[in-house]
């Protein structure tokens, strides 16, 4: 994945629009450390999954196929999966093999990674203290969050926003 090595993470933990991105550090299906902060410099879609949501499954069915309608759009995108154990277990520990089977299954050559309840402290707060999946959290280049939306009713939505936005 994209290494930017930014500097230290000093902005508030809270997610909101139009600020940036509250950083973190999760570990991937490769097993290896990922900054959110890394991932700057092009579009960035952090797509917040849980094991057992079939809308997530649909939504990493689909990111492949939409990176690639990005690209031939002329626009760099990075998609990430922030993954909890559970709709109603979004705090508890994801192991490695659970990872590296998302990813596997849905044929990922993004980052899936370990949630630890960033998703339950961000996405809960920016909600009033609700959090559904799937969750997805669009980046801009300079790390500036655009849009949340929660629910999953196709990448096309997506690929709009980041169109508009661009």
């Amino acid at each position: 994945w994209p290494k930017a090595n930014p500097p230290a993470y000093t902005g508030d933990y809270e997610l909101a629009l139009n600020q940036i991105l509250p950083d973190g550090v999760f570990t991937d299906q490769c097993g290896e450390p990922v900054r959110l902060h890394d991932l700057t410099g092009t579009y960035f879609v952090l797509e917040a999954a849980a094991l057992d949501c079939t809308p997530c499954q649909e939504a990493s069915a689909g990111i492949e196929d939409f990176k690639t309608n990005m690209a031939n759009a002329g626009i760099d995108v990075v998609v990430a999966t922030l993954m909890a154990p559970g709709i109603y277990d979004s705090e508890g520990m994801v192991s490695q093999a659970s990872i590296e089977d998302w990813a596997s299954t849905f044929e990922m050559d993004s980052p899936v990674l370990v949630d630890r309840g960033w998703v339950k402290s961000m996405v809960g707060r920016y909600n009033g203290d609700w959090v559904g999946f799937p969750t997805t959290i669009l980046v801009a280049p300079n790390l500036e969050v655009f849009k949340v939306h929660t629910g999953f009713a196709g990448w096309e939505e997506n690929e709009d926003a980041i169109q508009n936005h661009h």
